[in-house]
């Protein structure tokens, strides 16, 4: 095994390694975005390699690792293959296949193991064994530490020149500027719940952010902060505040606010799932824009008829000519998980009944059409027009029935 400290590279530091791992042992392999991403035309066609430094992957690491996947499954791959320095985990491993079955290719992790036993073989990459340095720029922060008579130098910060060996370290004094971490590089706790830095209660979100948390089951259902980045803490995000959490018995969840500290909602399980990693436009996996495409909860997940609905608002971006907000989240009838309604569908599809009313529930997402949008449910479809929607009764000339039933009975 190579001992390398996968977590003390930057970001483009491992994405260069991994880079010259892979145009090593694949020739011809070249990387099309700086390091992220690196393409081979292989005998069986075009194989892509993810290469992401996530030495833990959860709900953020998994929302850009679907956007990648989702933007390399436009170029037909005949494998992609997922590079990190973490080993798959029995939870891991189940939500690597179920994102496999959404492709019509096969999909491969390579962890931390792998990455280990390829140093090992390639060790000159590390550039840190027999007292050789690899260094870049002056600013660099390295620690050095002794390893079987040798030194082994980490980067933690960008290195301008990883391949090159530009000093050889005599027997002596080395001097090593100390990385002292910022509040965001010292992981959030359970007791952090509400707070922006670690152990410091925040004046404003500490109270709503727990009480949420207390009614949402606390640790055992909701788990603790996240520890692998700052949306541990309580962080903006597109409109409102959020704070992810590594979830419990519930699965994954996240606490989510439009700044109204009276207003404050827990987003968990299946809710979480398809809201962050669903296709809610047509195949598009909003994944990290989700927030600004489909907007924040502003109220909790609650029965209505045979569904499901959750309200959202303050979406920021534009799709199909306007920017979607207010729309909700109901359940769709073929897969039971939450889908995303647009603003331009929803308001009409609530105006008569909702998913209590003649259409039912969706049956799939909402698709973007040159005219406007598109979405079906079980008992007919609404299609948009320059922002005014249209049941298929009316397309047909005809008048909608009346409904008998509203959705604001079930979310009052």
């Amino acid at each position: 095994m190579s001992g390398l400290r996968w977590e003390d590279f930057e970001d483009s530091a491992f994405e260069r390694v991994v880079e010259e791992l892979i145009s090593r042992e694949h020739d011809g392999a070249t990387s099309i975005d700086g390091g992220t991403d690196v393409r081979w035309a292989g005998p069986d066609g075009l194989v892509i390699f993810e290469c992401r430094k996530f030495t833990q992957v959860a709900g953020p690491q998994q929302r850009q690792i679907q956007e990648s996947l989702a933007r390399a499954a436009e170029h037909r791959p005949s494998r992609w293959i997922l590079v990190v320095p973490t080993d798959l985990t029995p939870g891991l491993h189940a939500w690597f296949t179920e994102l496999g079955a959404e492709h019509d290719f096969p999909l491969e992790w390579r962890g931390r193991t792998w990455l280990d036993e390829r140093m090992a073989v390639n060790s000159d990459l590390a550039g840190s064994t027999h007292n050789e340095l690899v260094a870049g720029s002056a600013e660099n922060v390295v620690q050095a530490g002794v390893v079987h008579g040798g030194v082994h130098f980490y980067a933690r910060q960008r290195w301008a020149a990883l391949f090159a060996v530009v000093a050889t370290l005599a027997l002596g004094v080395v001097v090593v500027k100390l990385f002292t971490p910022s509040s965001s590089d010292t992981p959030a706790t359970c007791e952090d719940i509400g707070n922006k830095r670690r152990g410091v209660r925040d004046p404003v979100w500490y109270e709503p952010f727990k009480n949420a948390y207390e009614r949402g089951g606390s640790a055992a259902a909701l788990g603790c902060p996240i520890t692998e980045d700052p949306s541990g803490y309580v962080h903006p995000w597109a409109k409102g505040m959020s704070q992810d959490l590594a979830g419990g018995r519930a699965g994954q969840a996240r606490i989510m606010t439009l700044k109204d500290p009276d207003r404050v909602f827990i987003m968990q399980g299946d809710y979480f799932q398809a809201y962050t990693f669903g296709k809610n436009l047509g195949d598009k996996v909003l994944g990290v824009n989700a927030a600004q495409h489909m907007g924040y909860p502003v109220s909790d997940l609650k029965p209505c008829g045979n569904a499901e609905v959750a309200l959202l608002d303050e979406a920021e971006f534009t799709v199909a000519g306007s920017v979607q907000t207010p729309g909700a989240m109901v359940t769709n009838a073929k897969t039971g998980k939450l889908v995303w309604i647009p603003k331009d569908i929803w308001q009409r599809y609530k105006a008569i009944g909702g998913p209590r009313g003649r259409l039912g529930r969706p049956v799939g997402t909402a698709t973007e059409r040159p005219t406007g949008l598109l979405q079906y449910f079980e008992h007919g479809y609404l299609t948009t027009t320059s922002g005014v929607a249209r049941t298929d009764v009316e397309e047909r000339g005809e008048p909608e029935p009346a409904p008998n039933v509203t959705v604001d009975d079930c979310m009052s």
